[in-house]
């Protein structure tokens, strides 16, 4: 076992065999005490795989510090590490480029288990990684902690077939916002997230949800997740007050499954602290019960299409979405599981329209209010929690008598909406008659 802290600062790859050869191939152990273990200090080229690196508790002794720390530098592998007992985080990267983040086991940290921050980082990939039980950073109590995977300052991201999960609980601060399992922030800019699995995050306060595009947040891309039982919302759309621009994300194929069990209530919560400008929401699965809600409130101007929206129990569809705003709500499907056809506080779907100027696009009537026949999951199935696992799973697809099935909106040609290439399953996308949901259906279907 290594103790202290392994510092390396202006280092390029000719220079680090020597160095890192007397790991060897086993996953070696560094103890970083009260610091942090591994900090790479303007270096380039320098790989950091299969060590085991732990601090001394986020409550017990660690101050403020990281597994491993990238500051500065470009070209950075990291593979194969469990980082763990770290008061700020597993892995955190500053003002670096080109650093690849792989097989990381990030778990009872403090601020988060993987993180960006500081001076703009960038072309950053995050894949295959689990941040589990990051509870909070006791030393932090003006804002948020306990995060799984968060992103702030960041331009050209990747995270895919990540998990994060048991986060949040533990945060002491003393204001209302939270943590959230993978979400972006302050200044991310061309961030993708897909296929990542996020449930079970929590929060003493507020959020504690599944995935978040927060303030400053330009240009991003959720597709391919799976959020569900998370305290907070699956999906948070959030401009805190004096935040940086906030436009143009994207939230598609994704699933929403009982969310916001003690905050927000709600798959999707939108909060408007300042303008969140072009939200585009499209061809999702919100599936909520128990007096929860699928939707609260709707930026200015968003698209809502092709979604499917299902309630179980006594909640709103569109809970404070105001006909005012200049949303476009189009081509989604509203079913009640009971089979209850009121929408919010109008008997009708029809009544509905006529009152709010929703589901009508021109003089044609969008919407519909049926039973999707979608493949829902018992209560007590083993919900997955390995996101390569996704693509395989029965769940939420449409029936063989589905009446969603190519009835969806042309989206390019309505809106000049570009609606990507499959759908959550992997299967392509056709060039026309579109399915609502998640699962387009096969020409055999």
């Amino acid at each position: 076992m290594f103790e202290g802290t392994l510092r390396i600062t202006d280092l390029h790859a000719d220079r680090i065999g020597f160095m890192m050869s007397s790991f060897g191939t086993e996953r070696a152990v560094l103890d970083g005490g009260s610091g942090s273990a591994i900090v790479l200090k303007d270096s380039k080229g320098v790989s950091v795989t299969n060590l085991s690196l732990q601090g001394m508790g986020r409550r017990s002794g660690n101050v403020h510090g990281v597994g491993v720390l990238v500051d500065h530098c470009a070209h950075v592998t990291i593979d194969g590490v469990e980082a763990a007992g770290f008061q700020f985080a597993g892995i955190a990267v500053e003002g670096s480029e080109h650093v690849s983040i792989t097989h990381v086991y990030a778990r009872d940290n403090g601020f988060a288990g993987i993180t960006t921050r500081g001076d703009v980082n960038k072309d950053v990939y995050i894949g295959y990684s689990r941040a589990i039980n990051n509870p909070g950073d006791p030393s932090i109590t003006d804002n948020h902690s306990g995060n799984g995977i968060c992103l702030y300052s960041v331009q050209g991201a990747l995270v895919e077939y990540s998990e994060a999960a048991e986060n949040g609980w533990d945060m002491q601060q003393e204001n209302w916002n939270g943590p959230v399992g993978i979400w972006t922030a302050a200044g991310a800019d061309s961030v993708v997230i897909q296929y990542c699995i996020s449930h079970h995050n929590k929060s003493p306060k507020g959020d504690g949800g599944g995935f978040d595009f927060d303030g400053g947040t330009t240009n991003c891309l959720m597709q391919y997740n799976y959020s569900y039982q998370n305290g907070g919302c699956g999906y948070l759309l959030c401009q805190y007050p004096g935040g940086a621009l906030w436009k143009n994300n994207t939230i598609r194929y994704c699933i929403s499954e009982n969310d916001g069990l003690t905050d927000h209530r709600a798959g999707i919560f939108t909060y408007m602290g300042e303008i969140l400008y072009d939200c585009f929401v499209y061809n999702n699965v919100i599936y909520n019960e128990a007096a929860r809600h699928c939707i609260h409130g709707a930026p200015i101007g968003s698209h809502w299409h092709n979604n499917v929206f299902l309630l179980g129990g006594e909640g709103e569809f569109l809970h404070q979405v105001e006909q005012d705003t200049g949303s476009w709500f189009h081509g989604n499907c509203y079913w009640r599981l009971n089979g209850d056809l009121g929408m919010n506080a109008y008997s009708s779907i029809d009544e509905w329209r006529q009152a709010t100027g929703f589901e009508l696009l021109g003089e044609r009537k969008t919407g519909l209010q049926m039973d999707p026949q979608i493949c829902l999951p018992p209560a007590d199935a083993v919900r997955p929690t390995d996101p390569r696992e996704l693509r395989t799973m029965q769940w939420f697809r449409l029936s063989d008598d589905s009446p969603l099935a190519r009835v969806g909106l042309d989206l390019k040609t309505l809106f000049a909406i570009d609606p990507g290439n499959t759908d959550f399953f992997g299967m392509p996308l056709p060039s026309t008659e579109f399915s609502l949901g998640i699962c387009e259906v096969s020409d055999g279907l």
